[in-house]
């Protein structure tokens, strides 16, 4: 639904509006109250309705602050590669993870081992998408036409 989402955003040059906005706050609003009235997040797998719409207000927010970021400072194109190629990330991030906790176990046992690996698996990933883009760019330029 995200990805749809940020799709829908794309070429719009305000990062949101009032209703966006209202209906982002009350989204994480829902997930905010039914963990404080459960005790626990809700269900994730299957994903809830309130799981999937809860990151509303913060996604929101981090796209209207990556928007003025950019509008202030030229950031390098690689840097912004997560974002323009999200399905590629998302992808591989999850085939990642799913392949070393098949074979390892859990390895991300605290917030801060995770945030250690999604910086490590953000900077494979990116590495691996540059090198393959410029080896097949290279590929097509070398063929003859």
């Amino acid at each position: 639904m995200w990805l749809f989402l940020g799709a829908f955003y794309a070429d719009r040059t305000e990062p949101f509006g009032g209703i966006d906005l209202c209906l982002a706050a009350s989204a994480t609003y829902a997930l905010l109250t039914v963990a404080s009235i459960t005790g626990s997040l809700p269900s994730r797998f299957p994903p809830s309705t309130v799981w999937v719409i809860g990151p509303a207000l913060f996604l929101l927010l981090y796209r209207a602050a990556s928007m003025a970021i950019v509008r202030r400072i030229a950031v390098p194109r690689l840097w912004t590669s997560p974002g323009r190629h999200v399905l590629i990330y998302l992808v591989a991030s999850n085939l990642s993870l799913f392949a070393v906790q098949n074979v390892w176990g859990p390895i991300a046992r605290s917030p801060w081992e995770a945030a250690a690996l999604t910086i490590v698996l953000m900077a494979a990933i990116t590495v691996l998408r540059a090198a393959l883009t410029r080896a097949t760019q290279a590929a097509f330029m070398l063929a003859p036409t």
